[in-house]
């Protein structure tokens, strides 16, 4: 049965119920919503876009990153019958507000992080996606029947420098790709059946089609799960892959690159990499199951999974193609278009054939021009480029698409990319130049990590040039030109090969290089590094995966934060990148902000201490351990607990019936601080808590090196009972923390609260020390409501520095938890510090006046 609009995937996720739809995986946390939950979300928009006077076909600004919340909001805009109009998380802020203008928006739907950019335009009604409700609307709410003719969205895919162009699709254009898809999976479904729901995961950005097709559209009328990542660094992936396991990854090529070569990283650090790529060699064009056997110890790097890659939005690489498929991996890869909805072709897998695009998805017409242009007609065609009917002329003729890509078709049908109509380079003499082949050609050089070529006016006409990332510390350019030159045609040979400064080329979020710019760049520069504009070796690359941004180069003396507006998170990401990369420790007390990318570069070479490898107390959650842990608790710790301390609690009934988790924040005044909140909560609470201990009062078993063995044994003795009392884990509070940040987040994600004493350290003097804004970073990240404690008198009971208790009265108040974002007002980590504090401090009944004694 054919679907009248895309509201209908509301009935899909209706009768889905209570299964995950839609995961994201962040650094430090995973967010899970039901079929359900993304349905009731979907309509409370709706409602709500209604209710502020958004008319059927009315636009609405959609400016997130991937996440559940984007989903139900796309579901929802189109529901109350506006038309969607999603913007790149990443890109310029006034492209953004360009676009807003352009379409005339009467709504703005944006996540807590984009929020800022759009309270500058107070005259239209701002909805913030975390704020969501995932609860059922008003039943009498009726979403909005659009009919397959009404535009359902607009994709803006016009750069900065050039007037927004918007592609206009309608429902029916974007559920034309979908209805063949469907049709095949449901006579399929009794025997996937076993397998539902499918895990799908994500990798490109929702705000693309084709991220919306892949991460959206099919995980609803497959009745399966997608699952969205938080961090495209390449050690987050093989995380995120591992713990959720899916069946199937899509991705852009550049993103699976960076994949690749970390898998061929830990390969090379174990020894295995040669072996294995000989092994490989042998058994290509072998049956896949068998090559997935010889690959078995690359494969393990992920645990096993994924089973297949869908792989679109750029060109794919012969060599990263063929890594995969030798691997065993099935490489699904298409074509598409934003102008086409966007699925025009699609490469079965299992057909045995390497480097093509596939074949036209049923009801697809395609034609090839007398030049090679790809031209496409169906019902999947654009509606038109909105209010530009100049550009939809040029666009559409006779209901034909033209795509602007270069294509060949074999004798069975297949298609095979050649390039862009307009990266064509017509020499001198009139014969054809494709880039593509020539960057394969060089890319397949040692020394090449990745090449660009492109037209250079000559005196006799264009000249082929060319720009290449090395991947060794010193690449002779004419050496490489003149190898490349002896495996090309006379007409396709390089004039000249330049290096590329930058670590990266400028990319758009789906990866693709931004030729024209490179070629910019090179024709001003005329192959020499623009003054000033310095590669550092190692910050530079890695700034280059902090902000897309940075990867055509920095000046050295630019500082993180002031001039290159690197934000808390930003900088904590670029630390551990380098840790990655240097296998050393940055110390995060230093006030890495403030110094310029230079500074960067020589605190990563100076002598460090090694990493700090703490393994988190997993164990001490297990069925046995916590049994063990209550038993103690009522038996031994309590009533030696009572004998020192006459616990005095207010507020405790607040909280007796809500659930949490939250992050339990509180002043830190003795070491008897953690039993105090312990004991100051029911008795069927006590269970959830897990304090965070510094690591440096017990340096002896954290950082071994150069203690006896006595203290080493007693500081591990005392650290087991920590955790065996306590559910304590551990927390560094000058180096190597985000391995404990991210175990912070798998305990919100089990149902229980850790506590933080955001102080960092006792103090003996009895005042309240500011709080480090490390608190407010982790409730960032972790989205986690916080839960106020005030502590009074233990400080008098048991002193920092002695060694035994005296008997006395301590008080302790409960607050309420709260959601430190939502009361700030703002997701900024150094502002949610000072609420975070704040409300610590009017607990404790202090003012403004950070010396006041307690």
């Amino acid at each position: 049965m054919r679907r009248a609009n895309l509201g209908t995937l509301l009935d899909d996720l209706a009768r889905g119920g209570g299964r995950e739809a839609f995961v994201l995986r962040t650094p430090y946390r995973r967010f899970a919503w039901s079929a359900r939950q993304t349905r009731n979300a979907a309509l409370s928009l709706a409602q709500r876009l209604r209710q502020v006077g958004l008319r059927p076909g009315e636009c609405a600004i959609l400016h997130g990153s991937n996440s559940p919340e984007w989903c139900a909001a796309f579901l929802g805009i189109v529901a109350s019958g506006g038309v969607a109009v999603p913007l790149d998380s990443t890109g310029p802020p006034e492209f953004a507000r360009k676009v807003a203008r352009r379409v005339r928006a009467r709504a703005i739907v944006a996540s807590r992080s984009q929020a800022g950019l759009w309270q500058t335009e107070p005259a239209v009604p701002l909805v913030v996606l975390e704020d969501l409700d995932p609860e059922p609307p008003n039943p009498e709410f009726e979403p909005y029947p659009a009919r397959p003719d009404e535009t359902a969205q607009i994709v803006f895919t016009s750069g900065t420098t050039a007037e927004p162009r918007g592609v206009e699709l309608t429902h029916a254009n974007l559920l034309a790709p979908l209805e063949p898809l469907e049709r095949g999976f449901r006579k399929r479904e009794w025997y996937l059946r076993p397998l539902l729901p499918l895990r799908l995961m994500c990798w490109v950005p929702l705000s693309h089609l084709f991220g919306q097709a892949l991460g959206l559209f099919i995980p609803v009328l497959f009745r399966s799960t997608s699952i969205f990542v938080g961090s495209l660094q390449s050690a987050r992936l093989i995380q995120a892959i591992r713990r959720e396991r899916p069946l199937a990854v899509t991705t852009v090529p550049r993103t699976l690159a960076l994949l690749r070569d970390a898998l061929e990283r830990e390969l090379e650090r174990r020894g295995q990499r040669e072996s294995l790529q000989r092994r490989l060699r042998r058994l290509e064009g072998r049956p896949w199951w068998r090559r997935a056997w010889a690959a078995r110890r690359l494969r393990a790097l992920l645990r096993g999974r994924p089973l297949a890659w869908v792989v679109g939005g750029a060109e794919l690489e012969p060599e990263l193609e063929a890594f995969f498929a030798r691997a065993g991996y099935l490489i699904v890869q298409g074509y598409g278009m934003t102008e086409a909805a966007p699925i025009v072709a699609i490469h079965n897998p299992l057909g045995g054939r390497l480097h093509t695009i596939g074949k036209p998805i049923r009801g697809v017409e395609i034609r090839i021009a007398e030049d090679g242009e790809l031209l496409v007609r169906g019902p999947n065609v654009m509606k038109g480029y909105y209010d530009d009917p100049e550009a939809t002329g040029r666009a559409l003729e006779d209901g034909w698409l033209r795509t602007g890509d270069l294509v060949e078709r074999d004798a069975e049908g297949r298609l095979y990319f050649r390039g862009r109509k307009k990266d064509v380079i017509v020499t001198a003499s009139g014969l054809n130049v494709y880039p593509t082949d020539v960057e394969r050609t060089l890319e397949a050089l040692p020394g090449v990590r990745e090449a660009v070529v492109f037209a250079v006016p000559g005196e006799a006409g264009p000249e082929v040039w060319a720009a290449v990332l090395a991947s060794g510390k010193e690449t002779d350019t004419d050496q490489l030109r003149r190898e490349a030159n002896a495996r090309l045609a006379a007409h396709q040979r390089l004039r000249r090969v330049v290096l590329w400064p930058a670590p990266d080329f400028p990319r758009t979020s789906t990866g693709k290089v931004r030729r024209g710019e490179v070629a910019a760049a090179v024709r001003w520069s005329r192959g020499e590094a623009a003054a000033g504009r310095a590669a550092m070796p190692h910050v530079a690359t890695v700034l280059a995966h902090v902000r897309a941004d940075l990867a055509a180069g920095v000046d050295p003396r630019a500082r993180l934060a002031e001039d290159l507006g690197l934000d808390s998170v930003e900088i904590l990401e670029l630390l551990g990148l380098l840790e990655e990369e240097l296998g050393v420790d940055m110390d995060e007390r230093e006030q890495v902000g403030s110094w310029t990318v230079e500074d960067l570069e020589r605190a990563a070479h100076r002598p460090a201490q090694p990493r700090l490898r703490i393994e988190m107390p997993r164990w001490g959650r297990r069925g046995p351990v916590r049994a063990l842990r209550a038993a103690l608790r009522d038996l031994a710790l309590r009533p030696f607990f009572s004998l020192f301390v006459r616990l005095r609690v207010e507020g405790r009934e607040g909280i007796r019936q809500l659930r949490g988790p939250w992050i339990v924040v509180a002043n830190h005044t003795s070491m008897l601080d953690a039993p105090a909140v312990l004991f100051a909560l029911a008795r069927h609470q006590r269970g959830k808590l897990a304090p965070a201990m510094a690591i440096e009062v017990l340096p002896a078993h954290f950082d071994p090196a150069g203690h006896p063995w006595p203290e080493r044994v007693r500081d591990g003795l005392l650290y087991m009972l920590a955790v065996l009392l306590f559910q304590a884990y551990p927390m560094p509070q000058r180096r190597g923390f985000r391995p404990s940040l991210e175990y912070t987040g798998e305990l919100l994600d089990a149902g229980l609260w850790p506590l933080v004493f955001p102080e960092g350290r006792m103090t003996r003097d009895g005042k309240l020390l500011p709080f480090r804004k490390g608190i407010g970073l982790l409730v960032r990240e972790t989205r986690a409501p916080v839960l106020p404690f005030w502590l009074e008198g233990l400080g008098q009971i048991l002193a920092p520095g002695t060694r035994w208790p005296r008997r006395g009265t301590a008080r302790v108040r409960v607050g309420q938890p709260f959601d430190p974002v939502r009361r700030a007002g703002s997701d900024d980590p150094a502002r949610l510090t000072e609420v975070i504090e704040a409300a610590v401090r009017q607990l404790g009944g202090l003012g403004e006046d950070r010396s006041t004694p307690r």
